[in-house]
């Protein structure tokens, strides 16, 4: 049985209307909130205008610099249009910058009106912190669906060929499915874009929607290794755990630690302190030096003299006090990216949070741009009216030129992105290792036994009833016929089908067609069919299986005496020329089915 059958046979399960349903709504909520940060962004876009109208609008109210100086402008942080993906971070939807020509420099977001509500928004509620909260879950239970039925598995196995193929597999073709997801949303994402007249980087959205697909193929392993969990009660546990501490907890716990180790950054009430001091030396000083400032005169030598005084001494302590807050930050940044990157889902919020523009990259770098022109326009109001010679104080040109009040937003990777990519690919080869680990475990399962059942025992062309209550002879039986590399096949109960699959497609994964006899319920799930047309499905397929042995393990328990007489013709139709052996405690069932083989009791061998 190759690849590329697992594969069809995963597409055309996930292919009925249940799985659908689940997948089509996922999709639409994580396309509600996607175009609700479309939303968000289009306001502030449309915000900015006005911004920059009103803040032209009051320059052309002054008419000395020295009250523009005063009065200050400000700055406007415009965000990248992939904050729409991850519309929560550090960097308000509408931050602002004021400066002015003393000591004052304040990154901030007015909580006034609509910006008040801004503090309520939740990292989970966006459209990244849907993928990881839902997301996550969903997969989850595609995994731990996909490997509870350990009969099942068993019976592959052998079908398979190797035990290797059947782990790689069935992990391929439902990595695969889950490949399909991601690139279902790339597609949804770009459309959306389009549709709203945003520009489009495939690259970007590329890039996020490889985190999710290795943050979600992490939660693919964690629910396939809880579905190898024998009690039920036990794999459930195992995996909602798994999904509470990584979805929710440890994101949790990263935050407070991070938010804890920010507390000791020197307060902004104290450096503003500082600073007001410095700054008040320099007026003290200059009103010493030159008297009260006359805007009769320009270029005053005095007053010019104890500005450059100040401006090679003083002012670099002020730029200097932001500049140790700003290191500060970025040492609790870098604190705070380093240990997200140890987590798949942790690194992928902090991805998310940098692609989306408002993450910690873009605060530092505002930061710097915000310092850098307070630099320049403090200059500029120096050269107005203290350095310079003009005599018409009415004629001064505007300090902002062009869009230079706007800095531009720009999606980056957090700066260990390389370290968190490594680690998560750590993360998914541990999982494998551990996956594989528990595969075996659940296919090697053994009971001790103090009987011995040979394979030379057993007679061909003929149905061999082993009548037994001892559960250790199946796997014995298994573990010799490997030994001697006697090709079979153990065929599981009725019970183990797969139910989320269709009986056609049921029949066309072993490459077979629906029999006359099941026409009627080829197009219905397994799970709905009733415990006998089960039994006869898995007949059927039986009856086609190439195998020198056939190993059925109590597959009749439970059923009605028609689908009893009917599997006694499935096996005389398919005993010519194998062995067939059939574990039972039924009386009842060894009297329909037994022939001239070997009946084997709790007490002794019958021939």
């Amino acid at each position: 049985m190759r690849l590329k059958k697992f594969i069809e046979f995963e597409v055309k399960k996930v292919s009925g209307l249940g799985y659908i349903a689940v997948v089509l709504i996922f999709l639409v909520a994580s396309g509600y909130f996607l175009q609700f940060g479309i939303g968000q962004y289009k306001h502030i876009v449309e915000e900015k205008s006005n911004f920059l109208k009103f803040e032209k609008e009051k320059f052309a109210q002054f008419i000395y610099p020295a009250y523009y100086g005063n009065y200050g402008l400000r700055l406007l942080y415009e965000p990248s249009p992939f904050m729409s993906f991850f519309d929560s971070g550090p960097v308000p939807g509408s931050m602002t910058t004021f400066i002015d020509g003393s000591e004052r420099m304040r990154i901030y977001q007015p909580l006034i009106g609509q910006s008040a509500f801004t503090l309520i928004t939740n990292a989970f509620m966006t459209f990244s912190g849907f993928v990881l909260l839902f997301g996550s879950w969903l997969v989850l239970l595609y995994g731990f669906l996909g490997s509870k039925g350990h009969e099942w598995l068993k019976f592959l196995e052998e079908l398979t060929g190797s035990r290797i193929k059947l782990f790689l597999y069935q992990l391929i073709s439902r990595a695969f499915i889950l490949l399909l997801l991601c690139m279902a949303q790339s597609v949804i994402s770009t459309v959306l874009f389009i549709i709203n007249g945003l520009t489009v980087n495939i690259g970007w959205i590329l890039i996020l929607n490889l985190g999710i697909f290795l943050m979600l193929l992490c939660f693919l392993f964690w629910g396939l290794i809880a579905g190898t969990i024998e009690r039920r009660f036990w794999g459930w546990a195992i995996m909602t755990t798994g999904w509470f501490l990584m979805a929710f907890f440890i994101p949790v716990l990263i935050y407070h630690v991070t938010y804890s180790q920010a507390t000791s950054i020197k307060s902004p009430y104290k450096v503003e302190i500082i600073k007001q001091k410095l700054f008040a030396g320099y007026e003290k000083g200059s009103l010493e030096e030159g008297g009260k400032f006359d805007k009769s005169k320009y270029g005053d030598e005095k007053e010019a003299k104890v500005f450059l005084a100040f401006w090679n001494g003083d002012f670099k302590k002020l730029m200097e006090q932001d500049k140790e807050i700003l290191d500060e930050m970025k040492e609790r940044i870098s604190f705070y990216q380093s240990i997200s990157a140890f987590f798949p889902t942790t690194f992928f919020l902090s991805t998310s949070n940098e692609i989306s523009s408002r993450g910690f990259s873009n605060l530092v770098e505002f930061f710097e741009y915000s310092q850098e022109k307070k630099k320049q326009f403090i200059w500029y109001i120096a050269e107005m009216y203290l350095l310079s010679n003009k005599v018409d104080d009415k004629e001064f040109a505007p300090f902002i030129k062009g869009n230079e009040n706007i800095y531009q937003g720009q999606a980056r990777l957090p700066g260990n992105y390389s370290f968190g990519l490594s680690i998560t690919v750590i993360w998914l080869i541990a999982l494998f290792g551990l996956y594989w680990f528990r595969f075996n475990r659940v296919l090697n399962r053994a009971i001790e036994t103090s009987r011995e059942l040979n394979p030379g025992e057993l007679k061909k062309n003929s149905t061999n009833v082993i009548f037994s209550s001892d559960k250790g002879l199946l796997p014995q039986l298994i573990t010799k016929l490997r030994l001697q590399n006697i090709p079979f096949v153990s065929v599981p109960g009725p019970a183990s089908l797969l139910g989320d699959t269709k009986v056609k497609n049921l029949f066309s994964f072993f490459g077979l067609d629906v029999p006359e006899t099941l026409k009627e319920i080829g197009g219905k799930f397994i799970y709905s069919l009733e415990p006998d047309q089960k039994g006869k499905v898995l007949a059927e397929i039986a009856r086609s299986l190439k195998a020198e042995v056939l190993i059925f393990d109590n597959f009749l328990a439970g059923l009605s005496d028609d689908i009893i007489h009917h599997f006694a013709g499935v096996l005389n139709s398919v005993k010519k020329d194998r062995i067939v052996v059939y574990f039972t405690n039924s009386l009842l069932v060894t009297s329909l089915i037994c022939d001239c083989g070997i009946k084997w009791t709790d007490e002794k061998m019958a021939f």
